[in-house]
């Protein structure tokens, strides 16, 4: 499980204290902490899994709502419970999870346990949607690109061409798939994991493609 720590100065106690709290997870791979002037520019964020929030006070929750609208993974903060409330709207902030740093490692092991739970019985991953505002305007091309940029970041990407009468996702791919959409639709009632990953076209950059039925009578 990727992690990384947002603090509001890289040598905080509270980031430290979570930095050795966390190398006792055999599956957690803390990317370092990150100072809130470095939150828009750090790339760790957006591979991270698991963001950390450091907090002191309400005042501090404006760099939560900047985390949450960099990051659509799972947040936690980690912070003093003031008053009841302040729990409360941190996590209307944007948190996922609240740590209060008094309780710090137990807290932090039914957190990560729960995470753990979660992460081995669902698939985490992320729908991305491209939608032609009119015909011939580069949807495909986006699709195509966006979806090679993802698989290139070491990813695993799959396509899937929902454009039953003129697909041409296979073409700008230059694959011949042996199975379409059309497959796929016929074969639902038994369809398992390895029927779909048969139904999918490789692409040699690591694009994965579903493409669309070649007779839209199919």
């Amino acid at each position: 499980m990727i992690t990384s720590i947002v603090s509001p100065f890289l040598d905080n106690p509270l980031a430290n204290r979570l930095c050795q709290a966390l190398e006792r997870f055999s599956d957690c791979q803390c990317h370092g902490i990150i100072a809130w002037e470095q939150v828009e520019t750090s790339a760790p964020i957006s591979k991270a899994q698991v963001v950390l929030v450091c907090l002191s006070s309400e005042q501090d929750l404006n760099i939560m709502r900047k985390v949450r609208a960099l990051h659509s993974g799972v947040i936690v903060a980690v912070a003093p419970i003031l008053e009841p409330k302040f729990i409360l709207k941190t996590l209307r902030s944007g948190a996922d999870h609240f740590i209060d740093q008094e309780e710090l490692e137990t807290e932090l092991n039914a957190v990560f346990g729960r995470l753990s739970n979660n992460q081995s019985k669902v698939c985490q991953g992320r729908v991305i949607a491209v939608l032609p505002a009119s015909g011939g305007c580069g949807a495909s091309t986006i699709a195509v690109n966006l979806a090679a940029v993802l698989a290139s970041d070491k990813q695993p990407c799959g396509l899937i061409d929902l454009n039953a009468d003129r697909g041409d996702l296979a073409t700008l791919l230059d694959l011949q798939p042996d199975f379409t959409l059309a497959d796929l639709c016929v074969n639902e009632p038994r369809l398992d994991d390895a029927m779909f990953e048969k139904m999918l076209a490789t692409h040699s950059c690591g694009v994965r493609l579903l493409a669309s039925p070649l007779d839209l009578a199919t």
